[in-house]
Order: C-alpha cells, then structure tokens, then sequence
C-alpha cells in the first residue's frame, strides 16, 4: 500500500475506484475540472507530464487529447484497484496507450527531473505532509518546469477550532465509518499552499478562485442532449431516491450537515508555479 493511503484511505478509495470501474468512459471528458485547459493559453504545456492523484484518469487523458505538444502523460495513483483496472480501460476506450500510462505511485516518491508538468487536481489536500509533497514535485520537474494544480482552500483566518471540529466528524460512506481526521484530507489554508510552494523553490505564476459558472438549465440541456431524455430522467429519478434515502438516515444525514459547515468557506483555487532557477532560495527553513 502507498504510503499516501492509510488504511482509512485506502478502504474508501478502493470502493470509490469500484464505483469508477461501472462509469461509460464516454462520459469521462465531462468533468468541469478540465475546464482548467482552457486556462493554460499562457503557459507552455509540452512534453512529458505528470497526472498525480488522478482517479479515474480522466485529467491526464485529457491533457493528452487538447495538448498537441504533450508527448506522454503519466496518470499516477496511489489506488491499486484504479491502476489496473480503471485507468486503463478508460485509457484504452480513448486509444491513448501509446501517449498514456497507468502508474501505482505517490506524489510524495516522484522521480527526479522527469517531467516538464506536473499536475493535480484535488490531489494535494490528501497530503500528509504538505511540505513533503511540494518538495518531492520540485524535484520532480525539470528545470522550469511548471505545477498546475487545482484544490480546495480554507480562508487563512480558519482557526484551530474549525479544524478540530472538521477532523472529529465521522463520516459514513459505502458502510464505512470513519473519522475525518483519521484520513488524509486537509483542506489547507491558501497561506499553507503559498508557504509550502515558495519555501521548496517555487515561483507562483497564477493564483485565481476557480469558477465554473454554468447555470442548471443549461446543465440539463446539454446533458439530454449528450445522453438522452430517458437516461437523463433515469438519473434525476435515481438522484431523488438516494435524497429520500439519505432523509430517512438522520445519523448520515447530520454527518453531511455537519461536514458541510465545517467546510462552507472552502473555495476552489486554480494556481500555477514555477519550479526557480535561482542559486538561493530566500527565508528558507533551514
């Protein structure tokens, strides 16, 4: 097991890479997250990357397919199941495999000078060390490499409070009972991203809340006409179902709440840095 899954972690994930395996890989560029591509124009994204904490490999896929200039992509995960059996397919189901791999791994043990982009996408709150993971992307990337992440941030004014609350709710999923704060999900203040980034030799380029403004209806219209009347009723149906079920589980239910108050000003940040090649990093821990 990587070591970026504890086994809290990795008891949820492989239930959450089961439910990915029964996904249509057609509905696979469908994520908002992708999105972020259109926000690169300013950016050189070229050569060998890296896909880091990627899932189903629905980002790496995605790079490979917008970015000409991208000659391999390396989807990395730590989930076992995900790497022999989700990726793949829905590598394959693109016709990608000669441009993208499947690779079991942790950001935190990247090879050196690899690669000229690395990538996450919701990734790095699931560090254990946040310090750690910067450092070993770092050294990841070639000399003026770039990092291009998207993650969830708190405010840097969230108290100590805030979190005790948020790590001591237990959650429940797939049957599962766990305490937050007993996986790795940090949700880190943005002052924790920006100190961990410069303080390992990065220079940030982009730093923008990211949107996806898309109102409902236009949601609903683009999707029946992607998948259809009936499957798109089927799915509303489905969605109803599980709200009913939820409703009569008071104990989930006030779990969910619970989680989304203690998570309410979390926002979506998109940022961009540069690995330095300056001899002297300045106001570095020593």
């Amino acid at each position: 097991m990587s070591e970026t899954l504890n086994a809290f972690d990795k008891a949820l994930h492989d239930y959450i890479h089961e439910e990915m395996s029964k996904i249509d890989p057609k509905d696979l560029l469908t994520n908002p997250r992708l999105k972020v591509l259109d926000m690169l124009a300013d950016f050189d994204i070229s050569g060998h990357v890296a896909d880091v904490g990627c899932g189903s490999g629905y980002f790496g896929i995605g790079v490979a397919k917008y970015f000409d200039s991208v000659n391999k992509v390396d989807c990395i995960e730590a989930s076992r199941v995900a790497v022999e059996s989700v990726i793949p397919k829905n590598i394959s189901y693109y016709d990608l495999s000669s441009k993208v791999n499947a690779l079991e791994g942790s950001f935190d043990l990247l090879p050196n000078e690899t690669y000229d982009v690395v990538f996450a996408m919701g990734a790095l709150h699931h560090s254990k060390n946040l310090s750690r993971t910067m450092h070993s992307i770092f050294k990841a990337l070639k000399p003026g490499g770039l990092l291009v992440a998207q993650e969830p941030a708190m405010p840097d004014i969230t108290s100590h409070d805030a979190y005790f609350e948020k790590y001591n709710i237990v959650e429940e999923r797939y049957e599962l009972r766990i305490r937050n704060g007993d996986r790795y999900d940090r949700f880190f203040r943005e002052c924790e991203y920006k100190y961990c980034l410069v303080n390992n030799g990065f220079d940030i380029c982009l730093w923008e809340n990211f949107e996806v403004s898309e109102k409902k209806i236009s949601k609903l219209i683009q999707y029946i006409k992607d998948r259809g009347l009936r499957v798109t009723l089927k799915k509303i149906l489905s969605k109803l179902k599980r709200r009913k079920s939820a409703s009569k589980n008071s104990e989930k239910a006030s779990w969910v709440v619970k989680m989304k108050a203690a998570t309410k000003n979390v926002e979506k940040k998109l940022f961009v840095a540069r690995k330095s090649s300056s001899p002297e990093f300045y106001h570095h821990d020593d």
